[in-house]
């Protein structure tokens, strides 16, 4: 009777460590999608910014003919150098950030199973 007890004892220490052990990697899972989904918003985000910076930048060089015409040049150059300037530093941020991306795991290859030998459908099995 104790040998059953000490094998029923066992088994639910395996469950429950086997229990734990999916509620960590579930709880690793969670966190990284996290983290990609903050990197993917932020870089989008300053891709926005970028792009309403550069509609103004191209706002200000389209009428920079008139404006020429009632103030001087560096006055003019100045206000399209402060659309475009940061444009581009927007731009270069947002790139950055898509950047990071890569050094991130990809989630499908995080949370598969790897392949079992002993399995007729796995790639592993047929070789």
């Amino acid at each position: 009777m104790a040998q059953t007890d000490d094998a029923a004892h066992s088994l639910s220490v395996v469950a429950e460590s086997a229990v734990a052990l999916a509620k960590a990697e579930l709880k690793l899972a969670v966190s990284e999608g996290k983290a990609w989904f903050s990197r993917i918003g932020m870089g989008l985000l300053f891709a926005y910014l970028g792009l309403l910076f550069a509609q103004a930048s191209i706002l200000l060089i389209a009428l920079t003919p008139i404006l020429l015409g009632f103030r001087p040049w560096p006055i003019v150059l100045l206000s399209v150098g402060l659309g475009v300037v940061p444009a581009a530093i927007l731009f270069l941020v947002a790139r950055w950030e898509f950047g990071r991306l890569k050094a991130l795991p990809p989630l499908k290859k995080r949370l598969s199973s790897p392949p079992n030998p002993n399995h007729p459908a796995s790639e592993a099995g047929r070789a």
